[in-house]
């Protein structure tokens, strides 16, 4: 009794580091609990499964996101506007962690409340700029693709807003990337958007993806890269939407010998049947 009334500075020591140690452990789990919530939130924003979407088996559609940490800066929407129409879009946003999830979210809403009140995809894209642009403190920013499908003619209207430019993938195996490019969200108010289009045939695809997929890193450094891709996307072309994004990325898992991801890896196919 007489030690434990008066602890030798020893035991004072030892007593302040456990305090300090129980302390620590307590504030990790209540940021891990914290993250893992802020995970499950961020996965809820994105579209749930496209094939509960009303196709009538005029086009397959599916996407994926692997985030590099608890969250991620990726996101990607799949959702149809009405007339017969397909939306596809996917993005990144710069940087990492929390802040880039708080953006993405703030994007991701941007972007679904444009295309309630514009219906081109450049109107859709300018307005989205303008109301990021004016709510941007930290001056972050997002780079984003919108396309639009027509599943009856096959019509795809789209604008790139600084992003990886998507793969056409023909039902002959031939692989292309789409051309066109611009400025990313975020950084130049009144900026004007410009659109392309191209027409896709039955069997035709479009793959979207985040540089996460191309510049993944293997164990001697190099980087998985866009021909790579291309390749693999060539050799799934008679496979479907959801298993394209699979082969893709169960390649990129190989060719990173399982490593965990440095950048979100985020892909979305569709395919016009």
């Amino acid at each position: 009794m007489d030690d434990l009334n008066n602890p030798s500075p020893e035991m004072r020591t030892f007593a302040d580091a456990f305090r300090r140690l129980a302390l620590q452990i307590t504030r990790e789990r209540r940021q891990r609990d914290e993250m893992a919530s802020a995970a499950l939130i961020q996965r809820a924003m994105l579209p749930g499964d496209p094939a509960d979407l009303p196709l009538d088996g005029r086009c397959d559609a599916f996407g994926d996101m692997q985030a590099a940490r608890d969250v991620g800066g990726d996101f990607y929407d799949v959702f149809m506007p009405g007339g017969g129409r397909l939306a596809l879009t996917i993005g990144d946003v710069c940087g990492k962690g929390v802040p880039a999830a708080l953006f993405m979210s703030q994007t991701m809403t941007t972007l679904r409340m444009a295309a309630r009140q514009h219906a081109s995809a450049p109107a859709i894209l300018e307005a989205a700029n303008a109301m990021l642009c004016a709510h941007n403190p930290s001056l972050m920013f997002a780079t984003a693709f919108w396309g639009v499908l027509d599943l009856a003619d096959g019509r795809f209207e789209y604008v790139n807003c600084g992003h990886c430019p998507p793969l056409i993938l023909r039902a002959d195996g031939s692989c292309e990337p789409l051309p066109g490019g611009g400025t990313a969200l975020g950084l130049a108010p009144g900026k004007r958007m410009a659109s392309h289009e191209i027409t896709l045939r039955p069997g035709d695809g479009v793959f979207l993806y985040t540089d996460g997929v191309t510049e993944s890193i293997d164990p001697g450094g190099e980087e998985y890269g866009e021909a790579r891709l291309a390749a693999r996307l060539c050799a799934a072309r008679a496979l479907g939407a959801e298993a394209r994004v699979k082969a893709v990325m169960d390649d990129v898992a190989r060719f990173t010998a399982g490593a965990d991801p440095f950048d979100d890896i985020t892909c979305l196919a569709a395919v016009l049947n």
